[in-house]
């Protein structure tokens, strides 16, 4: 289970992901549970709904994950990287959360910050996509080791076009 404090307003609340721990604080303080796993299906007091979602052993070889793209996505990756296109992980916050805030600004959606990123800890892993110094994409994912969850969180991209006439 993640769990992380955040402010609403001027109140703490606790926020928790994959799994829900019975307690009475839970019940009585401002607590919010994201994406519960649970594959009984049962009432858990506080939780309105138990979310479901694909899972995938990521234990197998990279060849046999790769295998299980689509014929388009895995063109696409041949492409990217013939071109020159490198991904990486790396915890830079203040890099990923310039280069999503001007995404999302565009996109008239939510925003992040290095802060917020940072409160959630380790448990939040960022990934960047670059040709030639310049960002592509960038993906921030919340990573539940103990449980073997791993969930998208943020995604922003800036066009191949763009790149190249500098715009």
């Amino acid at each position: 289970m993640i769990r992380y404090q955040k402010k609403l307003f001027l109140f703490n609340v606790w926020e928790s992901w994959f799994a829900y721990k019975h307690s009475f604080w839970n019940l009585v303080s401002l607590n919010v549970c994201m994406h519960i796993k649970d594959g009984k299906n049962k009432k858990i007091p506080g939780v309105r709904n138990i979310t479901h979602t694909l899972e995938m052993d990521l234990q197998q070889d990279v060849e046999t994950i790769f295998a299980n793209f689509s014929k388009q996505i895995r063109q696409q990756v041949r492409i990217a990287e013939n071109e020159g296109t490198t991904c990486y992980f790396h915890q830079q916050t203040e890099k990923f959360a310039d280069f999503f805030n001007e995404f999302a600004i565009k996109r008239d959606t939510f925003t992040t910050s290095k802060e917020k990123l940072l409160a959630m800890g380790d448990s939040v892993k960022l990934s960047f996509a670059e040709h030639n110094g310049h960002i592509l994409a960038a993906h921030s994912y919340l990573v539940d080791e103990e449980m073997g969850i791993v969930r998208h969180l943020h995604s922003a991209t800036k066009g191949w076009t763009r790149i190249m006439t500098g715009t």
